[in-house]
């Protein structure tokens, strides 16, 4: 079986299309943040004028944009922390793997979305009650009474600079699943570690991702992007970097 692996499109509607052109895999798998802009200025100036309800249009117009342009590929989707599960669930539905679990070919894969930090600009969806915080104790809980193949999810497993989540570290030292995909660290060069028994994946960035101002919504720094993984999912596990 092989997978097609990315994560952080940052609402950037051509690089997925680009992508699903050159997909090889069985199935698409996309780690979390699918938009980078979940509202607009204008909408951001009407704030409690019917702002939550402008927002979920604007962004499930995106997300509809993106199911579109996957087509017919067998596909599963988590949210990041720049997404709402209630409106990634509200478009993608039971491709919507947060908090679930689902079977490809004869192996078990498991999702869970959000990070355990969110920028100023999602920070207001926080306290509106539309953004669910991530905590490491909730995805402990979850993962303890777990068993995949498959897991993925937007958080990465903390590294040796202790950034990241010490749950799914502890889930992987304990259960050693044989493959976790990650996303999130906008600044990470794609990667694949191996350990014990379970390679760890992170694509990079496929869409053009922007540190905002959450006061104008102006772009401040820009990162690279145009990344995304093939992974032939075997009785050995081999791991390709592409750029669309």
């Amino acid at each position: 079986m092989k997978l097609t692996i990315c994560a952080n499109i940052y609402d950037d509607l051509e690089s997925l299309v680009k992508l699903t052109k050159k997909a090889q895999g069985d199935y698409i798998l996309i780690a979390g943040d699918l938009c980078l802009r979940p509202y607009t200025r204008r909408q951001l100036e009407t704030l409690w004028n019917g702002f939550i309800e402008a927002k979920r249009q604007h962004v499930q117009k995106t997300y509809t944009e993106m199911k579109q342009a996957l087509g017919n590929k067998p596909y599963f989707v988590i949210p990041g922390n720049y997404d709402s599960d209630i409106d990634i669930e509200a478009v993608f539905k039971d491709k919507n793997l947060h908090k679930k679990s689902s079977t490809i070919g004869s192996s078990t894969i498991t999702g869970y979305g959000g990070a355990l930090e969110n920028p100023p600009h999602i920070k207001l969806l926080e306290k509106l009650g539309d953004i669910e915080q991530f905590k490491d104790y909730d995805i402990h809980k979850f993962l303890e009474e777990t068993t995949t193949d498959i897991l993925i999810t937007h958080e990465a497993p903390e590294d040796d600079n202790h950034i990241g989540s010490q749950a799914i570290t502890q889930y992987i030292e304990t259960n050693q699943p044989r493959l976790v995909i990650c996303g999130n660290t906008q600044e990470a060069i794609p990667s694949s570690k191996q350990y014990k028994k379970t390679t760890v994946v992170n694509p990079g960035n496929l869409g053009k991702f922007e540190l905002i101002n959450p006061h104008d919504l102006k772009t401040i720094t820009s990162f690279d992007h145009g990344t995304y993984a093939e992974i032939d999912f075997e009785d050995e596990i081999k791991v390709d970097f592409y750029s669309i």
